[in-house]
């Protein structure tokens, strides 16, 4: 991601014969902890399973930090037509990164940006949550 080069298959990538509409996205903030919410309708006739994936990425990442890392996830059964609500705690690891210079995890304060798709390049929501 970091490079902008294109991939077959991103991180997370999978096929499936329904179709995943994402919306209603929440990212709430309570004594350092980050919880996610958003509905996934599965908009096909069929019943079908989808991995949900939510990332976290500082705004302002330096030469050698990450863009965005994987900050949690869920698999799921959804019914044809039927919406389900996921509630994700986001790993509080996902907001470190390892300075060298330090020689030690840290987290840097300010905005990060959650976001939630199927797969690593197709992120449909989008929040900024200040760390």
């Amino acid at each position: 991601d970091k490079k902008k080069v294109k991939v077959r298959y991103p991180f997370g990538y999978g096929l499936s014969y329904a179709k995943f509409i994402y919306d209603n996205l929440t990212v709430t903030k309570t004594e350092g902890d980050v919880y996610v919410s958003f509905d996934v309708k599965n908009a096909s006739p069929i019943d079908a399973k989808e991995i949900v994936q939510v990332y976290a990425g500082y705004n302002k990442a330096g030469k050698n930090e990450p863009i965005r890392v994987l900050a949690g996830y869920e698999k799921a059964f959804i019914e044809a037509g039927k919406i389900k609500t996921f509630n994700i705690k986001v790993n509080p690891r996902a907001f470190e990164y390892y300075d060298v210079d330090s020689d030690a995890f840290v987290v840097k304060n300010g905005k990060y940006e959650i976001s939630v798709g199927d797969n690593s390049r197709n992120l449909i929501l989008k929040k900024t949550v200040e760390i």
